[in-house]
């Protein structure tokens, strides 16, 4: 599988997308050959991220880019894709701070994102579609130090989330085919 990898200007994202990009995934580390398991899309995502996967001593604990300034960040709950749902989700410690990100089908999480969806969400990601690119969108919010993130449903984990931006994917056609 050939990927591009894209150099990212950090001051260029937001943090909270760039977290969601590090942490809102499904993939493990491989520690007998430093590899990564798991789903292409979501490998390309999370390499292009710079976020680094958990160590053998941490295996919780996701280390962002140095030059973000955003520290490491602990897996609290993760939220496996559901088809019905067309998403999954994660629960973070960053900073002192838990933060719940969702990644999913951009239809999806256009519905759950209460707030931060642009007036032309619709035309842009009808636009990146006719481009023939494969399109997700991010959302997120923080919660309350005080919950308990084992306890919260994925109902309450979905509410309330605002939009944090689109993932463009786009699977080039080689010469030969």
């Amino acid at each position: 599988d050939e990927t591009t990898q894209i150099d990212l200007d950090y001051n260029k994202l937001s943090l909270d997308f760039l977290t969601a990009m590090g942490c809102c995934h499904t993939l493990t580390p491989i520690f007998s050959n430093g590899g990564i398991s798991g789903n292409m899309v979501e490998k390309v995502m999370f390499q292009t991220s710079g976020w680094q996967l958990p160590t053998r001593q941490q295996p919780d604990v996701l280390i962002a880019p140095q030059a973000t300034g955003l520290g490491n960040a602990k897996v609290l709950r993760l939220f496996e894709f559901d088809h019905n749902r067309m998403n999954s989700g994660v629960i973070v410690e960053l900073n002192g701070k838990k933060i719940c990100f969702f990644k999913g089908a951009y239809e999806a999480i256009e519905q759950l994102a209460s707030s931060g969806v642009p007036s032309d969400y619709k035309k842009v990601t009808d636009q990146w579609g006719n481009d023939a690119y494969y399109i997700l969108a991010v959302a997120g919010k923080e919660i309350p130090n005080s919950v308990n993130e084992q306890e919260l449903s994925r109902e309450e984990a979905e509410k309330g989330l605002s939009m944090k931006g689109l993932l463009l994917f786009r699977n080039e056609m080689r010469p030969e085919a």
